[in-house]
């Protein structure tokens, strides 16, 4: 009875957290302090196909350009080592408390370093701390999306956003959090229809996502909204199409030298294909099994959960770029 009460408050504290419109004094995430440092660190958080792959090779042409992005590979390793069986910062369900306090000292250390770098000191960049976008592979971290590679285990795969704000902060890094927004649908058919074989068939891909979804959301009530900017898939993973809402809102979101000059070089990007993705997978035929419109539970059940994290993007203090009309 205990147990059951205690379930019930944290039910209704985090139900709070979603609920406020604007940054909640009596939820436990970790108020953001350090803002607008030259030196800044992007984290792209979103469910398995959500445009990952895109961004990457958006970014990966900011690296390459050496004008404002940067990207850091011992930080990428010490997020998701390991590939289907990680170690790293985070609880991945199969490291002992000592390794992630010694990782997690680690990380600490490298970002304060960046932080301080003299090659950059007083000079505004971007380190990027997933996607792979220095144009290859991190070694075994991957995309680091919600969730992170496959069996066994998968579900339990994601990085926590709430403990990589947490360290941030600790470490007077400047984190932002730019959260890619997709359909339920969108994302099922691009896991589970494109890329089937790779991606579990489409009803167990809905309990993963859906499982996913709830992580993210509530990871992300559990911090300051200021470490968070939200952005459509459409908008994020396509700057061309979209210059305006990137130019005035979600680059300057992400850095204040995100400039229009800068976008032109992430919409170039996105025409390139940098990253190390295996080209030799074959896909297998597959087909959505319910039509567009048509009601599927799997669908209903990721929508719902891709709600919450809607909620939590939509909270006072953070971005949140709309989808173009």
């Amino acid at each position: 009875m205990v147990n059951r009460h205690i379930c019930i408050i944290a039910l209704c504290s985090l139900f709070r957290c979603f609920a406020q419109p604007e940054p909640c004094t009596t939820c436990p995430h970790y108020v953001k302090k350090t803002v607008d440092a030259p030196a800044r660190f992007l984290f792209i958080a979103g469910l398995e196909g959500s445009g990952h792959h895109s961004l990457s090779n958006m970014f990966a042409m900011c690296v390459r350009r050496r004008v404002l992005c940067r990207h850091d590979r011992e930080l990428g390793q010490l997020l998701h080592g390991n590939r289907s069986h990680p170690t790293g910062i985070f609880v991945y369900g199969r490291q002992a408390a000592a390794d992630i306090a010694a990782l997690r000292k680690r990380f600490f250390a490298r970002l304060q370093h960046l932080r301080d770098a003299p090659r950059d000191r007083g000079a505004p960049v971007l380190y990027l701390l997933n996607v792979n976008a220095d144009g290859a592979t991190i070694p075994d971290a991957g995309m680091m999306s919600y969730p992170n590679f496959g069996p066994p285990d998968k579900v339990l795969h994601h990085p926590d956003m709430q403990t990589l704000a947490t360290m941030a902060e600790a470490a007077g890094a400047d984190l932002r959090v730019l959260v890619v927004l997709r359909g339920a649908r969108e994302t099922l058919v691009s896991t589970s229809v494109h890329r089937l074989g790779e991606f579990p068939p489409w009803p167990e891909e809905a309990a993963v996502l859906g499982n996913s979804a709830a992580a993210l959301a509530s990871e992300l009530a559990l911090v300051d909204p200021r470490f968070v900017v939200c952005a459509p898939f459409a908008v994020a993973t396509d700057p061309g199409a979209h210059r305006g809402a990137w130019a005035s809102r979600l680059g300057p979101a992400l850095h204040p030298g995100l400039d229009d000059a800068l976008v032109a070089v992430l919409a170039e990007g996105r025409a390139v294909d940098t990253t190390a993705v295996d080209k030799t997978r074959r896909a297998i035929p597959a087909a959505p099994p319910t039509p567009p419109g048509a009601y599927d539970p799997h669908v209903e059940h990721v929508e719902k959960m891709l709600g919450l994290v809607d909620a939590a993007c939509r909270r006072r203090g953070g971005v949140y770029v709309e989808a173009e009309a």
